[in-house]
């Protein structure tokens, strides 16, 4: 039975200077943060099939780019990098317009989320091969990757990792199983050299984090919750 969502934002400023946490509930939201070009990203189902959609501010002019999920814009908006789940698995990246797809990290299952450094450089992204989840980075045509993390899926697993804007953190959800059958999700924080890893945030038994991302200024983290038990 689904949970109830709502949204934390988190004074990651605080927190980083071992403040105690500051913690403030928004309503929940289903938009994606607009593009430069003012065009919001999003996925939906067409025929069973993840497709990523591009829209108006306003709603209107929407576009089937094709299939994919998990869409994020590069920071000048000209092309949107995503999680591939066509014939093929892995990372991809797309013109703006859907035109120009290249699958820049070939995978074996499709990516838990995939976002550009602040230049529009590099990509982080989340994955799982082989029974292992991890986390890595690399160019943006996919040469030069660095794992900066990995795990068996029975210890955790990354998802939906975010650049700061500033290039400072990558921040990512990770539900570690503490007992058998029991997963705690928290975020956490990593430098994009692989280190100063550390958790941000620990949540109660029973909630799960989802979809996560920062603040223009990178002093807050805007995090979707589940709720176990909620209506």
């Amino acid at each position: 039975m689904p949970g109830s969502r709502f949204l934390l934002i988190l004074m990651v400023a605080a927190l980083l200077a071992g403040a105690e946490a500051r913690l403030r509930v928004a309503p929940t939201a289903e938009a994606a943060f607009p593009g430069t070009n003012g065009r919001f990203a999003f996925s939906n189902m067409v025929n069973n099939q993840p497709h990523i959609f591009t829209s108006a501010k306003d709603g209107s002019d929407v576009r089937d780019l094709g299939a994919g999920y998990l869409p994020v814009w590069s920071p000048d908006g000209t092309e949107i990098a995503y999680a591939d789940t066509s014939t093929s698995h892995g990372v991809g990246v797309m013109d703006a317009d859907g035109q120009n797809r290249q699958l820049v990290v070939p995978t074996t299952t499709s990516p838990n989320g995939v976002h550009w450094s602040p230049d529009g450089s590099r990509l982080v992204y989340a994955n799982t091969e082989g029974g292992q989840s991890y986390l890595a980075v690399a160019d943006r045509t996919g040469a030069n990757e660095q794992v900066l993390g990995s795990v068996s899926l029975t210890e955790g697993q990354y998802l939906f990792p975010r650049w700061a804007p500033d290039g400072s953190y990558i921040a990512f959800a990770f539900p570690e199983e503490t007992s058998p059958g029991v997963f705690e999700p928290d975020i956490w924080l990593i430098k994009p050299d692989g280190s100063d890893l550390h958790r941000l945030t620990n949540f109660p038994n029973g909630a799960s984090a989802y979809y996560l991302d920062w603040s223009p200024d990178a002093s807050e983290l805007v995090v979707t919750l589940s709720k176990a038990g909620g209506s």
